[in-house]
């Protein structure tokens, strides 16, 4: 009976010991370029996987494409908003410009008129005071 036990115990370390080294060589020629370099691992090329069907509906989910579009139509409208709000600050600040230099325009005007009528009063103040002299230096040669 041992003899039948060593026997087979044999036989099967043989057949994995032969096993292994034909797996290894298999191994060897499918991972490596042969030839002059046979320590270069090829891989192995990649499958391509087919395209995933799209995952049915279940109610109360939310569609990735849909979410997508949600966001990118929010963004869009945001920049619109933004955009709009500058728009809209340039437009106030170019009319309290424009205010400011017609305010401006018009209060320098209103200097120079002042500065013209102050000069025209000057004017006939000075006439009269020269009036008066006049007046008054014919009295005093009449008095004497």
């Amino acid at each position: 009976m041992k003899t039948i036990k060593n026997q087979f115990g044999v036989i099967v370390g043989i057949a994995l010991v032969l096993g292994l080294a034909c797996v290894g060589t298999r191994a060897e020629d499918t991972n490596t370029t042969g030839g002059d370099v046979p320590d270069v691992v090829v891989p192995k090329p990649k499958k391509e996987r087919p395209e995933r069907p799209e995952r049915p509906d279940k109610p109360g989910k939310v569609n990735a494409g849909e979410l997508k579009e949600i966001v990118k139509n929010f963004q869009e409208q945001k920049k619109e908003f933004l955009r709009q709000q500058k728009d809209q600050k340039r437009e106030l600040r170019e009319q309290l410009r424009g205010d400011t230099t017609g305010s401006a325009n018009s209060t320098r005007q209103e200097i120079k008129d002042s500065i013209a009528d102050a000069k025209r009063q000057a004017r006939e103040q000075g006439r009269k005071l020269i009036d008066e002299a006049k007046e008054q230096a014919k009295e005093d040669r009449k008095r004497d």
